[in-house]
């Protein structure tokens, strides 16, 4: 089991439309629980709230990555998961565990705004960009001990886009991610985790 620094839950990010979340659980990091509430005012308010846990679909298979060697911070795992939206579109959102080898710790933008940077390439023929509204937050920094590690997901809902599986076939995607063992230091940080990985939506 990963020890995770965070509480049970890893806050990773906000879907697209109202009252929606959806979060890493901390015991099967291949599984989120997406939590949608929805409110309705006539004569008395009345709220809803629904719970729906997803697993990641064999549909979406890491074929290759390539990803910086041995250094302070190491790549664990990456993977990708499926959630779907209100258009009855697949949301695609990847996912990074990385893991401080210390010995000093690190700082990074944590949370679930600004936290994994997400680019798909060109040639990728699975995925397509989709424009979303962009969710209310502010980027914060996050410490990691040594020794510990740490789960980010992108695209994020302040990025104002979504990926969505158009087809079958590749999604080849650049992941990446800062951080410092400068305490001080502020984004952009001078230490830069670059991963490229090949997936396969069938």
């Amino acid at each position: 089991m990963r020890n995770e620094v965070l509480a049970s839950l890893l806050v990773v990010a906000v879907l697209a439309g109202a009252g929606a979340s959806y979060f890493v659980n901390e015991a099967n990091p291949r599984t989120i629980t997406v939590i949608s509430t929805i409110t309705t005012t006539l004569v008395s308010t009345t709220t809803e709230t629904t719970v729906t846990t997803y697993t990641v679909p064999s549909g979406a298979i890491l074929e290759s990555a390539t990803f910086p060697g041995r250094s302070q911070v190491m790549v664990n795992d990456i993977w990708a998961v499926l959630v779907p939206s209100r258009n009855g579109e697949s949301n695609v959102t990847f996912f990074v565990n990385f893991e401080n080898l210390g010995p000093s710790p690190i700082y990074f933008v944590g949370g679930f705004v600004g936290a994994l940077s997400v680019s798909l390439a060109p040639n990728s023929t699975a995925l397509v960009e989709s424009p979303s509204p962009r969710c209310p937050g502010a980027t914060f920094l996050a410490t990691l001990p040594a020794g510990q590690n740490y789960t980010i997901g992108g695209p994020d809902c302040g990025t104002g886009f979504n990926y969505q599986v158009f087809a079958t076939g590749l999604a080849v995607v650049h992941l990446a991610f800062g951080w410092t063992i400068n305490r001080n230091a502020s984004p952009p940080f001078s230490n830069m985790t670059d991963i490229q990985a090949q997936f396969k939506f069938v």
